[in-house]
């Protein structure tokens, strides 16, 4: 029986999770699926009597970490034209593509490696350490991405995009909104405050000037595109490594009708912010991995709409049945702290009532991850190559980004083609579905024998043929007809020694710089038994400066050279082991 709904489209929204450099899989997966909506449209302005009409529309995009970064550049390269499919990642014409050329070039020419910007020292020449690795990098990838939005007029963003789309960004804010509690009825004393940290920047294109919860969106503007980019790129800050970003005048009336938005219409705490908020943002990902709930509660069920939830998650987390079968459990710190760590970084992730919004039955959830597959047809456990490293390991080497690319595009293939689908009596069009479309882009499941018909059709496909009660559609991506799609391996000597060397100059500037900051720390020192003991040097209750001279000079010639050269060997070996277990290097 078939459904009724407010209309016949069906609405999309996209949760992009965090991934640092496999981003680069989550910009694949985002290529394929807007030129395969892009050759939908072209084929039906060419046969409208016998292609169904286009009837997808994408109503939000959430996104954390590196999946507001693709959200972004997405909108701005489907608003300007500039998402071309990219079917040879070799070819001069793949830079055109500005997902592309964020996530796999990062915004350089092909001769330069991203290494030498990382690890180059520039930015630690004023003796301020922002972040263990040099991002101004991404500086220029913005400026680059802006100058594109100017260098080219158009500005409408294509069919299948709501006009009136939502782009939600999770940040962290390390200063937080104080929350008063009161718990005497008329309010007048303060019992308890609590600190909120969890942190959105929530768009709209053609925002309502009475929504006071948003940010308007007008990506003609330059201003607008710059503080959209800035929010994209606050969500990927990870901490400590990548530099975090400070923002400034952020209007009371927003933070205020933002919690509304997030706690709902009974919302009673006070939050304490002042007109003009200011802090600090870190990756998103710290507290909100997977927004699905937030792009739940926009394309909601209260609309009566036909809608489906797409995840793109690089890193999907699985917990085995028995994970402490057979394992000794180790209680001192080496093993204590990296469990600490994780249990906080899960468990702030974790939403109770959002878990319990997600798994109503009536809420339609799709994901695509990444799977590649061996000779025998089994599936592998070192998927993607950017994964290494908790997701760093795309800095390494280009050919990892560019593997994880492809493998993007070859992932939402499969997923658009098998699995993203409708049986006839539910699908909003099927009345259009001829014959001889269904023979050639639907297929009949094997265990219901109902006829599957897709809601994103794939106009690639040639033909089909079915085997056992199966389908397989043709042409499709794989290892022999796809560049770039082969499992990637680099070489130690050609690749790993020098950026070891690189690695080092970085190290000993920041081992410099640090033991500058402990330095003046103790020459800033007020109590005087503090200062007494920071002035004796080798002999007790004696001051004698010439130690102090010479030990600063020791240390800043020959002592943070060891400790660098230490640190950057050790940082090396585990770089090795990774690349090594990960089957990347020869």
């Amino acid at each position: 029986m078939k459904n009724h709904y407010s209309d016949n489209k069906i609405h999309i929204g996209l949760v992009l999770a965090g991934a640092v450099t496999a981003g680069a899989y989550t910009a694949g997966v985002l290529d394929y699926l807007f030129n395969t909506l892009f050759i939908w449209e072209e084929q039906y302005l060419k046969d409208s009597e016998n292609i169904p009409q286009p009837n997808v529309v994408i109503d939000i995009f959430t996104g954390a970490s590196a999946g507001s970064i693709a959200s972004a550049v997405s909108l701005i390269g489907l608003a300007k034209d500039s998402l071309k499919e990219v079917n040879d990642p070799y070819s001069d014409e793949a830079s055109n593509n500005l997902l592309f050329d964020t996530w796999v070039n990062f915004g350089l020419n092909n001769e330069e490696d991203i290494c030498q910007h990382l690890f180059s020292a520039e930015d630690l020449k004023a003796g301020k350490l922002d972040a263990l690795l040099n991002v101004d990098f991404m500086d220029h990838l913005i400026d680059k991405v802006v100058m594109k939005t100017r260098s080219i007029e158009v500005n409408i963003l294509p069919t299948f995009i709501n006009p009136n789309l939502d782009v939600l960004f999770t940040l962290s804010n390390l200063k937080g909104i104080p929350i008063d509690l009161y718990f005497d009825s008329d309010k007048r004393k303060v019992a308890h405050t609590m600190s909120y940290h969890k942190a959105f920047a929530y768009f709209q294109n053609n925002k309502p000037a009475s929504d006071l919860s948003k940010l308007n969106l007008d990506l003609s503007d330059e201003h607008s595109v710059r503080f959209f980019l800035k929010c994209a790129r606050a969500s990927g800050a990870f901490p400590i490594g990548l530099k975090s970003i400070s923002f400034s005048n952020i209007p009371k009336d927003y933070i205020s009708a933002n919690l509304k938005r997030i706690f709902g219409d009974g919302f009673k705490f006070i939050p304490r912010v002042e007109d003009d908020y200011s802090f600090i943002a870190v990756d998103g990902g710290m507290t909100n991995n997977e927004p699905i709930a937030e792009a739940l509660s926009v394309i909601g069920k209260e609309f009566n709409k036909n809608y489906k939830l797409i995840m793109i998650d690089p890193f999907p987390n699985y917990i085995p049945e028995n994970p402490f079968k057979d394992k000794e459990v180790k209680e001192d710190l080496f093993h204590i702290v990296p469990q600490l760590i994780s249990t906080l970084r899960q468990q702030a992730s974790f939403k109770e009532k959002d878990i319990s919004d997600m798994f109503d039955d009536n809420t339609d959830k799709n994901m695509i991850w990444p799977t590649r597959y061996d000779e025998n047809n089994k599936p592998l456990k070192n998927t993607i190559a950017c994964g290494a490293l908790s997701g760093f390991a795309g800095f390494i080497n280009k050919s990892f980004r560019i593997h994880d690319y492809m493998l993007g595009r070859k992932n939402c293939q499969s997923f658009l083609r098998y699995y993203f689908h409708l049986n006839e009596a539910q699908h909003p069009s099927s009345s259009e579905w001829t014959t001889e479309l269904k023979d050639r882009y639907a297929f009949t499941d094997a265990s219901t024998k109902e006829m599957m018909l897709p809601i994103i059709p794939d106009f690639r496909i040639e033909y089909k043929q079915t085997e056992n009660n199966r389908a397989r559609f043709y042409p499709y991506i794989n290892e022999e007809n796809t560049k770039g799609l082969t499992f990637p391996n680099i070489d130690y000597h050609k690749d790993i020694l020098p950026l070891e060397k690189s690695l080092n100059q970085r190290v000993k500037a920041i081992v410099d710089i640090s033991y500058d900051y402990l330095r003046k720390k103790d020459d800033e020192a007020t109590i005087p038994i503090v200062k007494k003991r920071n002035e004796l040097v080798f002999i007790k209750n004696f001051k004698i400066k010439i130690w102090k001279i010479l030990g600063y000079t020791f240390m800043k010639t020959v002592g943070n050279r060891f400790i660098a050269r230490t640190v950057s060997n050790k940082l090396t070996n585990i770089i090795i082991e990774e690349l090594f277990k990960y089957k990347l290097l020869k």
